[in-house]
């Protein structure tokens, strides 16, 4: 279930490029564009409230009797429960690197292509990005679920380990997608895409781990905290470091060259971090037993 669910972030931001390109096209005007979330976020909401039932926590494993705590107590809970701390410290630099691609992507190839001396298509790059995302977002949620699902029968450490081996596998991809875009933009798409997908195998996996560490009762507050980091430090401000590099390398000149250069050296950021999260999944797999001995053992005592 959580495959499917979380389908709608890949696929989501892939149609939002798509759907974005086209209304561009038809009506010059970008803005118009975000007049289209608000006809799905409507839709949701309706849905949500008609068929959307909320059991008692913990009903899932068989404990539903936790007291009521406070906001501070759940927070130095989730600090103390180290595999949580780590795998959401690496799960934010897969959107810091997602979030840097998905606003500087398009940008980076239609320069790739004035440097190639062909016609540039401002119109096709978001279009282009938007279907790598939406494949490779489904592609990655089901290897990625389909391998935690078969490897975790042999290995208690396989969800936070393919993770992080995911994660080590999408930097040379990026990084060779970035490079390679002077020589040939049809490799580089291949590369980011195929790229993509070893991060997009991390979206299911981060979030079944949260609800397997963490006891039901905070939860919510836990998926709360994780979304908050992730999003805040990764694909929140990735786009202004990155944008900030760019400028401050080639600050003087305009010129398409410099600017493709500029923006070329500033992707090589993402994949730094990349390596870091890396690391952050790896320490994830030295407590995720611990953790999830812990977090059980405390749901059903909890009757």
């Amino acid at each position: 279930m959580l495959a499917i669910f979380y389908f709608a972030i890949p696929v989501g931001s892939g149609l939002g490029y798509i759907i974005g390109a086209q209304i561009l096209q038809a009506t010059g005007k970008w803005q118009w564009a975000l007049c289209v979330t608000p006809i799905f976020g409507f839709i949701s909401v309706v849905l949500t409230l008609l068929y959307v039932k909320d059991p008692p926590r913990g009903e899932a494993e068989g404990g539903t009797a936790f007291e009521k705590s406070t906001l501070t107590a759940d927070l130095l809970y989730l600090c103390k429960t180290k595999s949580f701390v780590y795998s959401t410290l690496g799960f934010t630099s897969v959107t810091f690197a997602t979030g840097a691609l998905g606003w500087f992507g398009p940008t980076y190839m239609e320069l790739a292509l004035v440097k190639q001396s062909l016609e540039p298509a401002p119109s096709n790059a978001p279009l282009i990005f938007g279907i790598i995302t939406c494949i490779a977002g489904i592609v990655g949620v089901i290897i990625g679920s389909s391998a935690s699902t078969y490897l975790r029968r042999f290995n208690a450490k396989a969800d936070p380990l393919i993770c992080a081996y995911g994660v080590l596998a999408s930097v040379p991809l990026i990084f060779a997608g970035v490079v390679v875009s002077e020589y040939s933009v049809i490799s580089s798409w291949v590369l980011i895409f195929i790229g993509e997908v070893c991060l997009c195998v991390n979206w299911t996996i981060v979030a079944d781990m949260l609800l397997y560490v963490v006891i039901p009762s905070r939860r919510s507050i836990a998926e709360a905290v994780q979304i908050l980091v992730s999003h805040a430090l990764g694909d929140a401000c990735s786009p202004y470091i990155i944008g900030q590099v760019s400028d401050s390398i080639y600050a003087s000149s305009d010129a398409s060259i410099h600017r493709y250069l500029s923006l070329q050296y500033a992707l090589y950021i993402p994949t730094g971090v990349l390596v870091i999260g890396a690391f952050f999944f790896f320490l994830t797999s030295l407590h995720i037993e611990k953790d999830k001995a812990k977090c059980s053992f405390a749901t059903h005592d909890a009757d």
